[in-house]
């Protein structure tokens, strides 16, 4: 069972949570040399550096960016991104529980998929899912929830998958979420 609500600090309307995820999504960034081939030691360069302006955030595994954040780091010469899955404090971007977590407004500390998925949401049945609604794969991975589309979902997530490595609104098939347990934030208005 996911957190009491008094143990929130306050509740999130879905509307802030759609334009905070439009805040990643939309955000078009030129990377310089600094930003896509600067020292990181351990870094694992994300492999859509090379789209120009960079679309989203850049996936970095233990990563919690906002997009404003972000697009300072990025002005200020800082490392993009990372998809080892080793934190290094030498690079920026967002991993897919940070991105959850600033859409639900969880910004006290970082948090995982499993605390995600136990702390600070419930398990909803699948026709009630509401959007910005998660699926989660505890220990594993986190997606938004927008819709059923054209027989699969529509989905806002930062991933690795497809070599995107970046913050992605994009359509899945079913399979896509095999596994994973559909969950409303406990903290929603």
């Amino acid at each position: 069972m996911g957190a009491l609500l008094h143990d929130i600090q306050s509740c999130r309307d879905r509307r802030v949570m759609d334009n905070v995820t439009y805040g990643y999504l939309l955000l078009r960034t030129v990377l310089n040399n600094s930003n896509i081939n600067g020292a990181c030691s351990g870094r694992m360069k994300p492999r859509s550096l090379a789209l120009s302006p960079f679309p989203g955030v850049t996936y970095d595994w233990g990563g919690w960016r906002t997009s404003a954040q972000w697009a300072s780091d990025m002005a200020n010469n800082r490392v993009a991104g990372d998809i080892n899955r080793t934190a290094e404090a030498c690079d920026y971007g967002v991993d897919c529980s940070g991105f959850v977590q600033q859409i639900w407004g969880i910004t006290d500390t970082k948090h995982n998929t499993t605390q995600l998925a136990t702390t600070y949401s419930d398990p909803v049945a699948e026709s009630d899912l509401i959007a910005y609604d998660a699926y989660v794969d505890p220990g594993s991975h986190i997606v938004i929830w927008h819709r059923w589309w054209n027989g699969g979902l529509d989905i806002s997530e930062s991933t690795t998958s497809s070599a995107l490595d970046r913050t992605v609104h994009r359509w899945v098939d079913d399979t896509y979420i095999n596994g994973y347990v559909p969950v409303r934030y406990v903290g929603v208005c």
